[in-house]
């Protein structure tokens, strides 16, 4: 079908990309990312969708407001995508220089990590979302993932596969 076409070239397209994001460094692929989305994002069918729920959520802003925020939520959202290859990475303590996660546990928070209370953690798709993932298992701590897929095909297991090297498990 038609439709199933569509998905193996969307499929195709980002094992393209994330080949690339591969072979460079995280910040690189990040810049990477957040280009190459800037410049096919508002080609997409899905920016006349991110426009109206700006215009709902902002009635007051200029078109070109909206534009403007619209193409910076275009380049977080292809920083990201281009910083998956490299999710693994984040997942380490942070050094003096290089990424990392600062592992200190805010005290209020000591009972959650040590076991003494189940906890539930939600969080918002703020910069790269994925790497809050990893920190938990730098504290020993079992992490679960409530994981949407991205479809059925090539993309989506890949995508679980850089999601997996952070260290949790997908749900």
């Amino acid at each position: 079908s038609i439709r199933a076409a569509m998905s193996g070239f969307e499929d195709l397209g980002l094992l393209c990309f994330w080949s690339i994001c591969e072979r460079l460094s995280a910040e690189r692929a990040s810049r990477f990312g957040a280009a190459v989305l800037a410049a096919l994002g508002p080609r997409s069918s899905k920016h006349e969708k991110l426009i109206d729920n700006l215009t709902i959520a902002f009635p007051d802003w200029s078109d070109s407001e909206r534009e403007r925020v619209a193409l910076g939520i275009w380049r977080s959202m292809g920083a990201c995508a281009g910083e998956y290859p490299h999710l693994g990475a984040f997942g380490v303590r942070a050094e003096a220089q290089g990424i990392g996660i600062v592992t200190d546990i805010p005290p209020h928070l000591e009972a959650n990590f040590r076991g003494a209370r189940p906890t539930v953690f939600a969080t918002g798709h703020l910069a790269n979302w994925e790497v809050l993932a990893a920190a938990p298992r730098l504290w020993n701590v079992d992490l679960a993932v409530v994981y949407a897929p991205i479809g059925d095909g090539v993309a989506d297991k890949r995508l679980r596969r850089y999601r997996e090297q952070m260290g949790s498990r997908l749900l």
